[in-house]
């Protein structure tokens, strides 16, 4: 770490004859009052604690690709800055450090890129246009909030590229049915008060505080089948509720570290119009491979229950008929059950 201002007005400072003071593998600092483009040397490791925070004549920045972490707040407020080359070999862009700058109009986040933190381009007011690919592993809080992108934005979830940044405005809905294709739910999205939460096969990554203050009996469908990383604030502890996945052994035993989570883990799964379920309730016959129909979902008049299914896989015989399972087709006149029953 070395701080803002660490060597003005020393000799070193003094008798430096370019913009831009280097130390070693250091950038630690800048001389005169118009900087206007800038590129940052190759070898350069590391810049020097918000060294440009609230430089207002910065208008270009191009990135060394020796730089591997652009550090909380190092340009934050430099609002003439109308361009970011972040370069080939930054990794993490820290908390803040573009904040405020209000002259950015787009932004292209290239592959190296995997974590984005909180707030880094937040109060961005010009900034409509964000670009960055599949392999960011980190959105932290308020990220891009107060963008022109977020402010033109309707009210309701908030979609950028493949990842659920929050939602913009009240949300009342009791359901997130999250996006085929979203790999990411950002920190800090804060859905509160859900009853039930669906998240899709996609699903790769649900931030800190991607939920908070659910329904003491909310419901998650996860048809992810490698569990979506979370840490500890991802989702609180929910009394009654519970996590339905995937009816493959595999896959419930993957989703094991869930169970800090929810008190009870239960398994699902939906093939044409039938809901499947392990055929023991409240027990798991894995040695057995039987599955009971859960729930009819359609509204047939003539159904074939069939012999079996297959799971990623694995086939299951259909034992059983549960408890109401067809309770709602009101117009079945005709079953064909068969004998594996």
């Amino acid at each position: 770490y070395i701080g803002k201002g660490a060597f003005d007005n020393t000799a070193i400072y003094n008798n430096c004859t370019d913009k831009l003071l280097y130390i070693d593998n250091w950038l630690v600092g800048y001389k005169g009052d118009n900087l206007g483009d800038i590129t940052i040397k190759e070898g350069t490791k590391n810049i020097a604690n918000e060294i440009f925070a609230s430089c207002t004549h910065l208008t270009g920045l191009e990135i060394a690709n020796s730089i591997s972490r652009i550090e909380d707040s190092a340009f934050g407020g430099c609002t003439a800055l109308t361009y970011i080359d972040f370069g080939s070999g930054v990794a993490e862009i820290g908390s803040g450090a573009f904040y405020g700058c209000t002259s950015l109009k787009s932004i292209t986040i290239p592959d190296n890129v995997t974590q984005i933190n909180n707030e880094t381009f937040y109060g961005c007011t010009s900034l409509a246009e964000i670009e960055f690919h599949k392999g960011i592993t980190k959105i932290g809080s308020n990220a891009f909030e107060n963008t022109a992108w977020y402010n033109n934005h309707a009210d309701g979830e908030l979609y950028l590229n493949n990842w659920l940044i929050g939602s913009k405005g009240e949300f009342t809905q009791e359901s997130l049915n999250v996006e085929e294709g979203t790999i990411g739910i950002a920190d800090g999205a804060s859905f509160r008060n859900l009853t039930t939460v669906v998240l899709p096969q996609s699903l790769a990554y649900i931030g800190e505080y991607a939920f908070r203050s659910l329904h003491s009996s909310c419901i998650f469908i996860s048809h992810a089948t490698t569990p979506p990383a979370i840490n500890n604030n991802s989702i609180p502890y929910i009394k009654e509720g519970v996590l339905i996945v995937s009816i493959d052994k595999g896959i419930i035993e993957a989703y094991d570290h869930y169970r800090s989570y929810f008190p009870e883990i239960i398994a699902r799964c939906t093939i044409g119009d039938f809901e499947y379920a392990p055929r023991w309730e409240g027990y798991v016959s894995w040695e057995e491979n039987t599955v009971a129909i859960n729930k009819y979902l359609g509204n047939d008049s003539n159904v074939v229950i069939p012999e079996s299914i297959e799971v990623n896989g694995e086939v299951f015989d259909v034992a059983a008929i549960s408890n109401a399972a067809f309770i709602y087709n009101t117009t079945l006149t005709n079953i064909n059950i068969p004998n594996s029953v």
